[in-house]
């Protein structure tokens, strides 16, 4: 059989314990050829340990002897894993994994060898599939499942979920529970399940995900949350939380969405796709820059999460840099200081919480570490303020690093320059100094726009990032990156009528008069229908200013407030901008009432 096809004990080695992880503890006796004496131990030849290592990859139990394994083979029973539903399986998961095969040096020479560069069919079936039919042994535990899943479709065995059918529920169906009390633990076996329920003795049914965190990490961090809340009023605290790590117990859950610059609009918008989070265990008290980098790391250790998650961030890296194809090594031309980590409350209407780059960011102490803390990573333009303020900082800094050297009698003559000077003339010093230091903050400034549902007025069902220019308004805002997600009439349109092609055909026939009239006649073109565009987004949606410096917190836009150019230096980094949706038309249904003479 091939589980003792390289067994071979004619040597007397007895080595220290595997080092390597093993869901399976075997006890092998070791005679000597010398003495008839056996010996009882629990550590592994070395020259059989390769082959132990090997069956514990792939998740299969490794016997040194014929007894249990013909034991194991005698309690064998089948499990049958199927795909979590509403998981983003078919629209995320699956261009996943066929990106990540298309990468793989697999696909590389066999492409190289043939012809064509696509993937057929059967490749594409086999590389997604949804379901799996294992048969496995009653001692089998969870953790060996996952092996299984990691072998097929080549990722990581901890950043696969399982999910266990409800045993408390005697229903006709499975009945299911996506909590920490449903999930099938890394060291659990499936016997204490299959005792539980006769029909699972002949197909236990398993439902299974693909998730960005550590499994094994989360199993602690479960079990560290219990322990802590149960020890509360006991005495041996201490001994108790000790024994866990300290990483453990510093670990917290993070939901993560990336958003490339000018996104993050309401669902159901045209163009608008739905991004999923990437769910992270990582430090509850973190820096933004080590933050960033991990999971830079941890997206090009798993491409899958890249091209699951960071889709949207790739294809505006592509439109900008010419590719043609979307790769990971995208991400490499992006500096750090173009991502930023903002926390929306989508219940306050408000400007985020943002951490940039050596910022930190500290979780409140009545947070949960077990529950998800949901943030956004989004993508700056370059042309950003604080893209700008920090490529500023960084340049002072390098410039001061070369001369170290400050005569301390400059000084020592500014500071009583500085006492010298009246109290406003100081102020007014320190306010131009403040603005040649972020100067960048004078000529842009940063706009976040709320869109809520009509009567949900303090609900954010999507927050945009805008820049606002000098000497423009909130109407070329408006129209240039809010457009995307408003929703007008189809008969405005941009493209210039019959009418006026036939108006400008009809002007003078000499060339530099043609010129300048055509040019005149398109300015106004644009402009009226601009125009009547505005009026239309004007009439089915209402705009908001909101700020603590404001009457009651909220100020109602006019027409004439939206089209002004002095609201660039009226508004304040405490203000937010919110449009108010219409209210979705109620369809009607005729089959459900009653016909009358009417009708």
């Amino acid at each position: 059989h091939p589980y003792f096809k390289q067994r071979d004990q004619t040597e007397d080695v007895v080595l220290p314990e595997d080092s390597g992880n093993s869901d399976s503890d075997t006890t092998i006796i070791m005679s000597s050829n010398k003495s008839k004496k056996k010996k009882t131990t629990k550590s592994v030849a070395w020259r059989l340990q390769p082959y132990k290592r090997a069956f514990d990859e792939q998740g299969e139990f490794w016997y040194p002897f014929v007894e249990p394994f013909i034991l194991g083979r005698l309690n064998l029973i089948n499990v049958k894993l199927t795909v979590r539903q509403e998981t983003g399986w078919k629209s995320t998961w699956a261009p996943a994994l066929v990106s990540q095969y298309r990468d793989s040096e697999a696909f590389k020479s066999s492409s190289s060898s043939s012809s064509s560069n696509e993937i057929d069919k059967e490749t594409r079936r086999r590389l997604t599939r949804r379901t799996h039919t294992f048969r496995v042994e009653k001692d089998c535990t969870f953790g060996m499942l996952r092996q299984k899943l990691g072998v097929y479709y080549s990722i990581c065995a901890q950043h696969i979920e399982i999910w266990v059918p409800s045993v408390t529920s005697y229903a006709y169906t499975n009945q299911w529970e996506y909590g920490d009390n449903g999930r099938g633990t890394w060291h659990s076996t499936l016997r204490s399940l299959v005792e539980k329920r006769v029909e699972y003795q002949q197909e236990l049914p398993l439902k299974f995900e693909i998730q960005t965190y550590n499994v094994k990490d989360f199993d602690e961090m479960i079990e560290f949350s219990r322990v802590r809340a149960s020890v509360e009023t006991s005495r041996n605290v201490r001994s108790k939380l000790n024994a866990f790590s300290e990483r453990i117990q510093s670990l917290a859950m993070f939901n993560f969405k990336f958003c490339p610059p000018g996104s993050g609009g309401p669902p159901g918008s045209a163009g608008v796709a739905q991004v999923y989070d990437m769910t992270v265990a990582y430090r509850k008290n973190f820096v933004t820059r080590q933050l960033i980098v991990w999971i830079l790391a941890e997206i090009k250790a798993n491409p899958i999460f890249g091209y699951s998650f960071c889709r949207p961030l790739l294809r505006y890296i592509a439109s900008l840099t010419g590719a043609t194809t979307i790769e990971l090594s995208l991400l490499d031309a992006v500096p750090l200081e173009q991502f930023l980590v903002c926390f929306v409350d989508g219940d306050n209407l408000s400007v985020p919480e943002t951490f940039h780059m050596d910022e930190k960011y500290v979780m409140p102490k009545h947070f949960e570490q077990t529950k998800y803390t949901d943030f956004r990573i989004q993508m700056l333009a370059v042309d950003d303020p604080k893209v700008l303020q920090y490529q500023a900082a960084m340049k002072r800094a390098q410039e001061n690093g070369t001369d170290m050297e400050v005569d301390d009698r400059q000084q020592q003559q500014d500071q009583e320059e500085a006492k010298d000077q009246p109290a406003n003339q100081e102020q007014e010093r320190e306010e131009e100094q403040t603005d040649a230091d972020a100067g960048v903050q004078v000529s842009t400034k940063v706009i976040w726009c709320h869109f809520v549902k009509s009567g949900q007025s303090l609900k954010s069902v999507g927050c945009v990032r805008t820049l606002l220019h000098k000497g423009e308004c909130l109407k070329q805002l408006i129209l240039t990156q809010l457009l995307p997600y408003l929703k007008v009439s189809k008969s405005v349109s941009l493209t210039p009528s019959s009418s006026n092609n036939s108006l400008l055909s009809s002007q003078s026939t000499k060339p530099s008069q043609n010129k300048s009239v055509v040019a005149e006649a398109n300015n106004g073109n644009a402009s009226s229908e601009s125009d009547a565009l505005f009026d239309a987004i004007c009439e089915r949606y209402k705009f908001r200013l909101h700020g603590p410096q404001l009457p009651k917190g909220v100020q109602m836009l006019t027409v004439a407030m939206l089209q002004t150019i002095t609201i660039f230096e009226q508004f304040q980094e405490t203000f937010c901008l919110s449009i108010v949706l219409p209210k979705p038309k109620q369809k009607t249904n005729y089959h459900n009432r009653a016909l009358t003479i009417n009708d």
